[in-house]
Formats: structure tokens, sequence, C-alpha cells
């Protein structure tokens, strides 16, 4: 299942790559379903990327729900990078994403991010292919209004301040 998703976004583009391919395990501080992320310590480091890749936990659990994303491709000149996502620890209809990322410079203070995914669903997830789609594409919509929220601003969503807020009176 391929989707795209885009937004244009004002601030610089060398702004928005140090915090999403730079930065790339530092997802917590905007992503507003991911309470805690860090760099993977395990596989290949790419020529020129920063890390290897990132987990992305979705809980406080200690074997909660989790994102194992892996970089398999990074242009720091062109503002590109693929990452391979994969859920691990919940039932989702997903088995991994391949995803890429571009950004393209519309000025000197405005970015335009595209966000590429292709999605390989599990059995259910091709039974439920319109749901699956609608969730997906909803989320990486507001993954996106989050991103450009905390670039320009340089505040977390309100999405991820209200699950901080849950999270810390659980």
């Amino acid at each position: 299942m391929k989707m795209t998703n885009k937004i244009t976004i004002n601030h610089s583009i060398d702004v928005i790559w140090k915090l999403l391919a730079d930065d790339f395990d530092k997802a917590d501080l905007w992503m507003a379903g991911v309470p805690k992320s860090y760099a993977k310590e395990d596989g290949a480091l790419l020529n020129e990327a920063p890390m290897i890749g990132r987990v992305c936990e979705f809980t406080s659990k200690a074997d909660g729900p989790y994102a194992d994303e892996t970089i398999t491709f990074y242009d720091k000149v062109n503002y590109c990078m693929d990452v391979e996502v994969v859920p691990r620890n919940v039932k989702v209809p997903v088995e991994k994403n391949c995803l890429n990322i571009k950004l393209i410079p519309l000025g000197k203070n405005q970015t335009k991010v595209i966000w590429d995914s292709d999605l390989s669903l599990k059995p259910k997830g091709i039974l439920l292919y319109p749901i699956v789609r609608f969730g997906i594409s909803k989320s990486f919509k507001q993954l996106l209004e989050e991103l450009k929220y905390f670039v320009e601003t340089g505040l977390p969503h309100p999405r991820k301040v209200t699950n901080q807020r849950k999270a810390f009176a659980a």
C-alpha cells in the first residue's frame, strides 16, 4: 500500500534536515505518540548516516509496543533518506513500512517535506484495506502537523503535551 503525504514548513531546509536526519533518534521531542526514542545500536551504519536507526517506544511498559527503524539510504546533499520501519510487540495489520523522506527548498525559509510510504500489509490488513489506509493516512498527516508545529514554534504540538499529561497522571 503506497501513500504520499506532504507539508510545507516555514523554516529553512537545514533546520528541518537536522531534526529529521541528524537528530533522527530524538523523535520523542516532537512525535505525539512517542514518549521515548533512542538510537539503535545493532546493525550496519551507512556511509554519512548519523546513526544506524532508532527505536520509538509507544508506551512506558518494558515489553510494550515499539517501532524498530533502520536507515537504509541516506543522502544529505539532496536531503533524502529511506527508513525501514518494523512494528514490534504490537498487533497491527502492517508488517513494515518502507519510508522515503525528501525535503525540497521552496525559498530561504520555506521547505516542502514529502513523506512517501510503501507499507507491506499482513493478511488482515489486506482484508481491511480501506480502514487501514484511512487510519494510517490520518496518522501520517498528524505526524507531519506535529513536525511543522515543533519546527515553527520550538514547542511540542498540543497533542504531544496532552499525551504527556495523560502518561504522567497514570
